[in-house]
């Protein structure tokens, strides 16, 4: 049975959550303003196959979630217009017209001394919700944010 001590050398050096950078080609200063975001997730579905009166399970296909990255608002909203720029090319707002416009996007992990310790590549990612701004007259000490939520088709970690 493992001691205490044991227990506490097998850890070594944590990841820490609030070390890391985020980039989405084509979106200004997400490295900078980029506030919080996950490292992407994915889902094995499951395929039940009858068999003799028992259920067995078989592995279906991967599905890739949703990512959503909250953003700070610099006084340009950069950031934002981007983003509205980005969503207006996939469905123009007066035309309804609009075309694939698929771009890459990257979640680095960092370590204590800022070197990289992990990257996750999203691959095929385009915005689907930009959520609104609050504004608020007692909120006097606080930056002004907001979340992108994007889908992508895969992701690769490195």
């Amino acid at each position: 049975m493992a001691n205490i001590e044991e227990f506490k050398g097998s850890f070594g050096e944590m990841a820490r959550p609030n070390r890391f950078r985020v980039s989405v080609d084509g979106v200004s200063d997400l490295q900078f303003l980029g506030k919080g975001a996950q490292l992407p997730g994915s889902t094995i579905g499951v395929m039940d196959v009858p068999y003799q009166g028992r259920v067995i399970k078989m592995p279906g296909d991967r599905i890739f979630n949703d990512w959503t990255v909250t953003i700070y608002n610099d006084v340009k909203m950069e950031a934002r217009q981007d983003l509205e720029t980005w969503m207006e090319l996939l469905n123009g707002n007066e035309s309804n017209i609009g075309s694939t416009v698929k771009r890459e996007a990257q979640v680095e992990q960092l370590g204590r001394d800022g070197s990289v310790i992990a990257t996750f590549k999203l691959h095929g990612v385009i915005p689907l919700d930009i959520s609104a701004v609050e504004l608020a007259f007692d909120s006097n000490d606080t930056p002004s944010e907001f979340t992108a939520t994007f889908a992508y088709d895969w992701h690769e970690m490195s």
